[in-house]
């Protein structure tokens, strides 16, 4: 078996990010909700980046009108990370700055 290493995982990240940012560019809903699930399942061992992967396909859900599948999404992320606890989230960017996601949520105090 070979292993990925950390800098093939880094550019199938940027890859999976990129064509998700197409994927919206275009309307491409479901695409965009598949490749971000993918990016997801690529960062199980990286709770920093399960964690905005996470955000990011709450904020497709949102988009989309899935609100209970944003808020399972959301709670994931606490799963991920017990210090946060996502309300919300949103895209937001434009083409010359990007896609990025904007989070409201609140910070557990670490026990």
């Amino acid at each position: 078996m070979v292993e990925a290493s950390a800098n093939d995982a880094s550019e199938t990240r940027s890859a999976l990010q990129t064509l998700t940012g197409a994927y919206l560019a275009v309307q491409q809903y479901e695409k965009a909700i598949s490749t971000m699930q993918r990016l997801v399942e690529l960062d199980a061992n990286d709770p920093s980046e399960q964690t905005s992967a996470l955000e990011y396909l709450g904020a497709i859900y949102t988009l989309t009108g899935q609100k209970t599948k944003a808020r399972e999404v959301f709670e994931t992320v606490h799963v991920v990370n017990p210090e946060l606890a996502v309300k919300s989230c949103e895209l937001i960017g434009d083409k010359e700055k990007g896609l990025g996601v904007k989070c409201e949520f609140s910070h557990f105090p670490s026990p």
